[in-house]
């Protein structure tokens, strides 16, 4: 009998920003680029995919059998987006889910989150000046579900027709010194710090949300 495909997407993502001094943890989200681009401000979360190497690619087909990778020209690594057998998510999701596990098959965990930061992932003007990353530590928290999303609802671009999606995000928090958090991050055009309430319209991140006064919250976001 052939098992049922599914699409697994690994991502790594800064939910959270910490002051060094306070150590309060505080959800944010940053403007879409591509919808600002358009008049829309729509909120998303801050990273993007995780990335693999080929031995890493090479390991999920032997094990999982693993198939449809995308192969990323620019960075030179395979996405963490492939198919498998739906009896195989639990063990891809323990694997992933654990940081230490995987790591060395992987690209930099951080990377995105950084690039964006500062502004060299969308070509928008920079959250944080490339100088100020030194100042900035990323720091693993913890891994989640997203909660499956009804047909129609998902608000990613990388939906594959046909063929449910099952995320796995690797959340990582933000630390800094209060100066440049007051100073410079807080006070960024692109930056937004959420609610719990707010996260909560995401359900999970089965569907977009709502942020206070209407703007759209991606799925990549929600409570947890």
């Amino acid at each position: 009998m052939n098992q049922k495909r599914i699409r697994v997407s690994i991502a790594n993502l800064a939910w959270y920003v910490t002051t060094i001094e306070n150590n309060i943890r505080y959800p944010f989200a940053i403007l879409n680029p591509g919808k600002l681009a358009k008049g829309e401000h729509q909120y998303m979360a801050l990273g993007g995919g995780a990335m693999l190497t080929t031995r890493g690619k090479q390991e999920l087909e032997k094990t999982f059998g693993a198939s449809d990778f995308e192969f990323d020209e620019k960075t030179g690594f395979f996405d963490a987006r492939f198919q498998i057998d739906e009896q195989r998510l639990e063990g891809v999701f323990c694997l992933f889910g654990n940081p230490e596990r995987f790591a060395w098959r992987e690209q930099d965990r951080t990377i995105d989150i950084m690039n964006e930061l500062i502004g060299k992932e969308h070509g928008h003007a920079s959250i944080m000046s490339e100088s100020e990353r030194c100042f900035i530590d990323c720091a693993y928290v913890k891994s989640v579900q997203q909660k499956p999303s009804e047909f129609g609802v998902d608000t990613s671009t990388r939906v594959t027709a046909g063929i449910s999606t099952r995320r796995l995000f690797r959340i990582f928090e933000l630390r800094m010194p209060q100066s440049l958090y007051s100073r410079k991050f807080v006070c960024s055009p692109f930056v937004r710090i959420l609610h719990n309430h707010e996260l909560a319209t995401t359900d999970g991140g089965s569907k977009s949300g709502r942020t206070n006064d209407g703007h759209v919250i991606q799925n990549n976001l929600f409570l947890a």
